[in-house]
């Protein structure tokens, strides 16, 4: 909408002449005007829909002509019309029917108002083509057809409008080229024919205009060469030619141009370097190049333009660092070098910007820290780092009050976490922290975040209750809030509604704790330990089981489940006689949706007193099978029927009528197990039949490997 705006604070001036012609002409008198004129103006009405315009008071005003409108003489009181003499004739000079919905074509007979000194049809839906006859207005200052359906060539006759500085085609469908007799307008100021489907190259004669300030050619359809004669016109200020199929180097020629305050190249096919001519632009204010094909470094002398408030040089493939000269651009107010391959670190000194509200670096392929003095660039309002290879945390010093209403840091490699110091950003309506390395709970203060629509921390390795006070950020976004892939569970019911709302799927992707947690007796000294099983399954991880000896920790690894399916662990090897305290938390590995391993925070806890030891081992006892003992201070299991004798003690050489118990630990490749052993794999417990050191696809349950027995 912005770019549609250039220029329209001319209008106002120039309208300022219509009223001082009508107070020359004496206002709205009741003198006839010449009957072609009049016809004219007829033709106009009926070729338009008129009975259809929002306003066409005092056309039809009875009493009626027979050509059914409003006497001769009352032209001047007719909507839109204004009436003067022009060499001592009463003459239709300004026509004011804008945005009064006005549909169809213009009548040929138009061109008969050659009093006409301005014409404003714009905003309307005229369609067809421009008459030719319209160059007859040769006294026309100001000619406005922009904002409707016009179709066909520019008429190369509109040269006849000798006096006009100011002429708006654009957003029409105007087609065909350029006719090189416009630049024979002697008096023309401003010239829009962007926003048509127009065709070929800049005329050269372009050159020689004398007194264009402005030119805007911008989506069109215009090629290469750009003539070197535009050069020549010294007072051109604005210089628009975004949005074509412009190709090659730009110009070094334009570098010339020192009257140039606003240059628009972007949205073309341009290639090559940044031409370094470009920062010879002293009076520089904008300038845009991006979205075209552009390599190279970003030239050190762009630092010479200290009047420019808005670059952009996006969305192309430059290379290299940030010149530390563009960090003296004290005017700047917005900056955008996102979307290139631009590298290394991005240096300190962007707080020395006092005007810098918009900074866009991102997609590119900085690496180090965010710098610490960037969040305390004074007028900083959007802050795009996103989708690079950004280290650290991130900052804790931050303007405050702060204008800052859009930060976003997704797709780095930001680690620690998340700073209440963001919480003091109120005026934030983005924040994007998805796709990060982020530990830790969301801040209790984000509360204070009132103002927060768009908000994304999915992706991230972020555990803990969410805080109840989340829910007063009433204004999210429910198409942009995402808390997925992370550890975060809710407790509180009208929490749990609330980002139900605003997150539909957020608890289906969390690496939650497990709920139900039991720890119960299978052995005197073994305990099996069970869960319910987590909704979020369907990614590779599993479930890590912690015991200890005293509530709330030091806790110690008992093993990990291979997968999310499975429901509980045997803990075995413990203390006889002994309370233990047991834990479990979720993790699941990294994948698609986060690079991530997330690990959630401790399940409750859930407790059991191991039982008696079982008898030391003795010779002369009838043993059976599955049969514990005692033997050298460890736990030992009959794996077949005998009495025992003397060599015949557990653990004895060539003697395999023993399993040591403490074997029942998770299954690993590269282990020596002998008959008897037991193992924990996939949820189950297994007793070795065949004696073998483990290798990585020998794993009980293998398919065709006979090794071992479940039990």
């Amino acid at each position: 909408m912005e770019r549609k705006k250039q220029g329209m604070g001319r209008i106002v001036g120039v309208m300022g002449v219509s009223f001082l012609l009508l107070l020359v002409s004496g206002g709205r008198l009741s003198a006839q005007i010449p009957a072609n004129e009049r016809q004219a103006l007829i033709d106009l009405y009926r070729s338009t829909n008129g009975d259809q315009w929002l306003d066409n008071s005092g056309w039809k005003k009875p009493p009626l002509a027979p050509d059914g409108f409003a006497l001769p003489g009352t032209e001047g009181s007719w909507k839109g019309v204004y009436t003067g003499v022009v060499d001592g004739v009463r003459r239709v000079v300004v026509l004011f029917l804008q945005r009064n919905g006005l549909s169809g074509s213009i009548p040929r007979s138009i061109g008969n108002l050659i009093g006409m000194n301005e014409l404003h049809l714009y905003e309307n839906r005229l369609t067809g083509s421009i008459p030719p006859e319209m160059g007859n207005m040769s006294r026309a200052v100001h000619f406005n057809l922009s904002y409707n359906e016009l179709t066909g060539p520019i008429p190369g006759q509109l040269s006849g409008l000798r006096k006009a500085y100011l002429i708006f085609l654009q957003d029409n469908r105007l087609s065909g080229s350029i006719p090189a007799s416009l630049s024979t307008l002697p008096e023309l100021v401003l010239l829009r024919l962007d926003q048509n489907a127009l065709t070929g190259t800049i005329p050269a004669s372009f050159g020689s205009f004398a007194k264009l300030r402005s030119l805007y050619l911008s989506n069109n359809k215009l090629i290469s060469p750009l003539p070197i004669q535009l050069g020549n016109v010294s007072g051109l200020g604005e210089l628009y030619l975004d949005g074509n199929q412009f190709s090659g180097s730009i110009p070094t020629w334009i570098g010339g141009m020192r009257g140039l305050q606003a240059l628009r190249l972007h949205n073309n096919r341009f290639s090559g370097g940044i031409p370094s001519e470009l920062g010879g632009l002293p009076n520089l204010r904008l300038l845009t190049l991006f979205n075209n094909q552009l390599t190279g470094s970003v030239p050190s002398i762009l630092g010479q333009l200290k009047t420019i408030e808005f670059l952009d040089l996006s969305t192309n493939d430059l290379t290299g660092s940030i010149p530390l000269e563009l960090l003296t651009l004290t005017a700047l107010e917005t900056l955008r070098l996102d979307q290139n391959r631009l590298s290394g670190e991005i240096p300190a000194g962007f707080s020395n910007l006092a005007n810098l509200k918009q900074l866009f670096l991102g997609y590119n392929q900085f690496t180090g820290p965010i710098p610490a003095d960037l969040p305390l660039t004074p007028q900083l309002e959007e802050l795009f780092l996103e989708f690079n290879a950004l280290e650290g945390p991130i900052p804790l010093n931050w303007v405050n009050p702060s204008p800052l209403r859009k930060l976003v840091l997704r797709g780095n490699r930001l680690s620690g976490s998340i700073p209440e110091e963001i919480c003091n950003l109120v005026l934030l309506e983005r924040l994007d922290l998805g796709k990060n390395r982020l530990t830790g709970k969301i801040p209790d203060y984000i509360f204070q975040l009132t103002q927060l629509r768009d908000f994304d921390i999915s992706g991230n390795a972020l555990a803990g209750v969410i805080p109840f006070v989340f829910h007063y950020l009433n204004l999210l976004d429910p198409t942009n809030t995402d808390l997925g892939y992370n550890g975060l569970t809710a407790i509180d019911a009208k929490l749990v509604n609330f980002l139900n709302q605003k997150d539909s799927d957020w608890a289906a992707t969390q690496t939650a704790p497990p709920e139900n947690v039991l720890a119960t007796l299978s052995g005197s000294n073994s305990v099996r330990v069970s869960w319910e099983i987590i909704p979020f399954s369907q990614e590779a991880g599993g479930y890590s089981v912690y015991y200890s000896r005293s509530s709330g920790g030091p806790y110690t690894l008992a093993g990990n489940t291979t997968d999310k399916t499975i429901a509980s662990f045997v803990v075995r090897n413990l203390s006889f006689n002994t309370e233990y305290f047991f834990m479990v938390r979720t993790f699941t590995n990294s994948h698609a949706n986060n690079a991530n391993k997330v690990t959630s925070e401790n399940s409750f806890e859930s407790w059991v007193t191991t039982g008696a030891p079982p008898p030391e081992w003795r010779v002369g006892v009838a043993y059976r099978v599955d049969d514990f003992v005692l033997y050298s201070g460890r736990a030992w299991r009959c794996t077949m029927a005998h009495t025992s004798q003397a060599n015949w003690y557990p653990g004895a050489p060539g003697v395999n009528l023993w399993a040591a118990a403490d074997r029942g630990s998770e299954w690993r490749p590269g282990i020596a197990y002998r008959v008897g052993d037991m193992v924990q794999y996939n949820g189950g417990t297994w007793s070795c039949t065949y004696a073998h050191t483990s290798q990585v696809d020998w794993y009980p349950g293998a398919p065709g490997i006979w090794l071992w027995k479940r039990i």
